[in-house]
């Protein structure tokens, strides 16, 4: 039993690694908000090189392992040439069951459609409440700051 177990992992974890990484292109926003209509989630964007991103990456990690964790969609800002690299980082934070996606458009014109105040400083978190507004946050996200939502969702 224990082997069928292991041979079932390493057939899942070499399926996970294969799957293409969904491209985010102009109206990716909106059918990521339409796939979520009245659900709270997350949305964050993200980047291999960006340090305060593989922190929060982890944390998400975390917090998806054996309790209930909000939604979370991860973007990645890197390109489509990155996406061997984009999924050895999401299996290493267990975050491959998460809805993925990266950048395979012109970044300047996704961030503008994502958010006009948006200038690329990552990560950039959206924390979208069930009702559709949100709450952007740029930089590195507190212990605090997650647990408040997650509490404020709750309700």
């Amino acid at each position: 039993m224990k082997r069928l177990l292991a041979v079932g992992l390493m057939v899942w974890a070499s399926w996970a690694q294969s799957q293409p990484l969904s491209p985010f292109i102009s109206g990716s926003l909106q059918q990521i908000v339409d796939a979520q209509r009245g659900k709270p989630f997350v949305l964050m964007f993200w980047s291999l090189d960006c340090t305060h991103c593989q922190y929060d990456l982890q944390q998400w990690g975390k917090r998806s392992q054996g309790k209930p964790a909000p939604a979370l969609v991860l973007v990645a800002v890197d390109g489509p040439e990155q996406q061997a690299a984009i999924r050895a980082r999401l299996q290493q934070y267990r975050l491959t069951s998460q809805p993925a996606w990266v950048f395979a458009d012109t970044p300047e014109k996704l961030r503008f459609e994502i958010d006009r105040r948006w200038y690329g400083e990552l990560p950039r978190t959206y924390f979208y409440r069930a009702d559709g507004q949100y709450q952007a946050v740029s930089g590195k996200l507190s212990t605090q700051q997650i647990e408040s939502w997650l509490r404020e969702m709750k309700g």
